[in-house]
């Protein structure tokens, strides 16, 4: 089965690109000699300078123009490269642990747009530096920056940000600065689960003369997974170059290249609860006298035994052009191609439940090589292939204006977006032989060796191309009054899209479809004084109508994989709040109250059933995922920060969210499920550190979720997880001098089974050497 190897639209593609480039020599053209001063090229830039300890002062996330996050209408958690670092954030699924109301769906992969959850609704997507890339597994030491927007950011980044998204900010050149970064890190978790980790972080002048410098970040891990037979493998690089025309351009090119092999899911870790440590925190299935919560299964336990897991590989460049034509009138060109592939392979637990063995068939039980007992604790395993790409072409450019009076000032920023992409996607579930259907929990080995899939037994699903391109755009008008006290604001955004689907199994391309989809927003804020502002801001975000498949978990043959359903989807926000500084404006609070409305959206629910496959007829399919559309979800609460410093030697990070939801079903309502009803963090430094640098720095953190709904396959569609749960960060640093430090992190220190919608890690200890020059 071949995948296309030259898209019908690629012509256009150059022709927009030719047209984005036509700009340059506008630009360029007679321009003056570079300066080596630093340049701030506002509205656009943000620099990783602005970041004061876990203290960013600057995004330009919201509104795509730099503003400071008084200023802003919506909530915006803004999380800087010295916070990832003191709280152990390697890849991206570890990066939430101190965000309000943002949770991670699965910490395993951490891929796939239902990855992370904001304020109850699964994002849309995530942006890297304003351009849509997709969700794809992230090393964090490549980014400056991440950026979680709150709701919908609908009048900016159109389609796709219907609850929040999030906007992964790349390292980049610095002007004027030499620093070459190094770091080596030694882990080691419960059950021997080792590790080693290397990065550098390299800032150069490649001609300080000409305005032109250099940035090389990569990393490098390799660590043991915290269940059995899976490990995290990554290689990762990110080149940059920086070219300072003159004071009035700046032109940046940013890549990232990434390889990354890590488990395709957490088998045993999630909907269906193996691990004792873990069963036991959950209703209906953690008594005691349950026979697998009795098998007292160690938390590292993966019932799916050695399997190949993915093998994801990124490669991305993106180039963007900022010009001052007067102070008034700047413009930002940006153009991104981007790449990636996803191979793996997964086995998996269907239940939380056994089997009865009067269910289990004569042929697995006759079968010398499955060593049936008896007496043995029987569940079905679940086992699939999937291989997915993607290729997108983006293009975006804005332009700001700026004018009025001191009393009565006026930015207008208009802009366009053009997106060209085609995915791939191949599933190939496999009709697993009878020998390897069922797993004794007392000698999982015994399906495990010498485990295979029969020749002519794997099944393809689903082999398609996705084929879609658009084209938006969009007009914000901000209007500030009263000498800058009031702040008003409006946008609106309109995105045309053309996309077809070609199905390989039947050698069809559907008809093309069209959509042209309007989002819209409103908003304002009111400055107090210079030190505290009340804002509100109602959104409206909607995107194209889509369609899914109805039925996944499902044997391959069975007829119900064909049905299809579709959806409108669009969200409202209303939020109002208040922000302020604290400390001679060394820190910023804020409060808010939120409300998002979304309809037509997928939703999906565990469901019991039997197969309707003809090899399988009748057999019983615990756990089959059925999708839905719904119908007026609801989300609302209040949301409390205060992140800054308190004193020169003490930051602290404060995050507090409460998350009230309710999902119309048959018969009335229900609570979206993973959405914990209160949550908080506290994550503080301090250094004891002389004049010199030289000296101890320690830190902590504890992170709080309270009751919420569960799913747990195999059993009721909700369980209530009705106890709070908490984890704590403790740290430890010393700089030797101004070159040398070492580093000592225990991540979950008093090894507590923290799950929302899969488990997360035991106590993981690491040592880091870091060497400057």
């Amino acid at each position: 089965m071949k995948h296309p190897p030259y898209s019908p639209r690629r012509g256009r593609s150059q022709t927009v690109i030719g047209c984005a480039l036509a700009f340059l020599p506008c630009i360029l053209l007679g321009q003056t000699a570079p300066s080596s001063d630093v340049i701030q090229l506002d509205p656009f830039e943000i620099s990783a300078d602005t970041d004061a300890g876990y203290r960013p002062t600057q995004t330009n996330v919201l509104t795509r123009t730099n503003r400071e996050l008084i200023d802003l209408p919506q909530s915006v958690d803004v999380v800087p490269a010295e916070f990832l670092e003191d709280t152990g954030a390697r890849m991206m699924d570890e990066a939430f642990v101190y965000v309000a109301n943002a949770q991670v769906r699965n910490s395993s992969a951490g891929t796939g747009p239902n990855s992370i959850l904001i304020r109850g609704f699964t994002n849309g997507s995530s942006f890297t530096d304003g351009i849509d890339t997709g969700s794809y597994r992230r090393d964090m030491f490549g980014y400056e920056r991440m950026e979680v927007v709150k709701g919908p950011a609908s009048a900016v980044q159109g389609r796709g940000t219907d609850s929040g998204y999030i906007n992964f900010v790349l390292k980049k050149p610095f002007v004027g600065r030499d620093f070459t970064n190094t770091s080596v890190q030694l882990s080691s978790g419960e059950h021997d689960k080792n590790g080693m980790r290397a990065t550098i972080d390299h800032n150069f002048a490649v001609n300080a003369d000409k305005g032109i410098y250099g940035r090389v970040a990569a990393s490098w891990d390799n660590h043991d997974h915290y269940f059995d037979f899976a490990e995290f493998k990554t290689s990762a690089l990110y080149p940059s170059l920086r070219w300072v025309v003159n004071e009035k351009t700046d032109i940046a090119v940013v890549g990232e290249f990434m390889d990354i092999e890590a488990p395709a899911r957490a088998p045993g870790h999630g909907f269906a609860w193996i691990p004792a440590v873990y069963r036991k925190e959950i209703p209906v299935i953690g008594d005691a006298s349950d026979p697998i919560t009795a098998l007292n299964l160690p938390s590292n336990f993966n019932i799916g035994g050695p399997q190949r897991g993915t093998d994801d590989t990124v490669m991305s460049l993106l180039g963007i052009v900022t010009h001052k034509f007067t102070d008034q009138i700047q413009f930002r060109q940006a153009i991104s191609h981007f790449e990636d592939s996803k191979d793996g392979e997964w086995w998996d637990a269907e239940s939380n439940f056994p089997t009865p063995h009067t269910s289990i068939s004569d042929e697995f039980k006759n079968d010398p090589a499955t060593q049936y007992d008896p007496n043995g604790v029987y569940i079905p395993v679940q086992q699939g292939y999937v291989h997915g790409s993607s290729n997108r072409l983006t293009l975006q450019g804005d332009l700001n204006v700026e004018y009025g009076s001191e009393n009565l000032n006026f930015v207008t920023l208009v802009g366009y977006s053009y997106k060209d992409r085609t995915t791939y996607r191949k599933d190939t579930p496999g009709t697993i032989p009878v020998r390897y259907s069922f797993i004794d929990l007392k000698n999982p080995e015994n399906a495990w060796v010498g485990r295979s899939i029969e020749p002519g037994s794997v099944r393809v699903s689903r082999a398609t191309d996705d084929y879609y391109d658009e084209f938006g755009y969009y007009i914000q008008q901000d209007a500030n009054l009263l000498n800058n006290r009031l702040l008003l604001s409006g946008g609106y955004r309109r995105d045309t899209g053309e996309g077809y689907q070609r199905n390989y199994l039947t050698n069809t391309d559907s008809a093309k479809t069209k959509s042209t989809v309007n989002s819209w927003r409103a908003a304002g804020t009111f400055k107090v004084n210079d030190h505290f502002s009340v804002y509100g801001i109602v959104s409206t975000q909607n995107n194209p109508t889509a369609t899914t498949n109805v039925w996944s978990d499902l044997p391959a043959g069975d007829p119900r994989l064909q049905e299809r359903i579709s959806g409108t989807p669009s969200t409202e926000l209303t939020e109002f709040g208040f922000k302020g500084y604290l400390f001679e404006n060394r820190v910023t609070y804020t409060a808010s109250y939120y409300d998002i409305t979304t309809t037509g959206k997928f939703g999906n629910d565990r469901v019991d059933t039997t197969s309707q496959a003809p090899d399988t007829l009748g057999d019983p399919v615990l756990s089959a995922l059925k999708k839905f559309v719904t119908d007026g979800d609801v989300g609302s609460g209040i949301e409390l920060a205060l992140f800054g410093k308190i004193t020169e030697q003490w930051d602290l990070n404060v995050a507090f969210g409460t998350l009230k939801t309710s999902q119309p079903i048959t018969g009335g309502t229900r609570p979206i499920r993973h959405s914990p009803e209160w949550n908080g963090s506290v994550f503080t430094r301090y250094d004891f550190t002389n004049a010199n640098g030289k000296g101890f720095g320690v830190r902590g953190g504890i992170s709080m979720i309270g009751p919420f709904m569960q799913q747990v396959g195999g059993a009721l569609s909700r369980i209530e997880m009705d106890s709070s749960q908490w984890r704590m960060d403790l740290g430890v640093d010393y700089t030797i001098n101004r070159n040398n430090s070492i580093d000592l992190l225990v991540k979950n220190v008093t090894n507590e089974p923290y799950i929302v919608t899969r488990t997360n890690p035991l106590r993981d200890i690491r040592l880091t050497y870091k060497y400057s020059f």
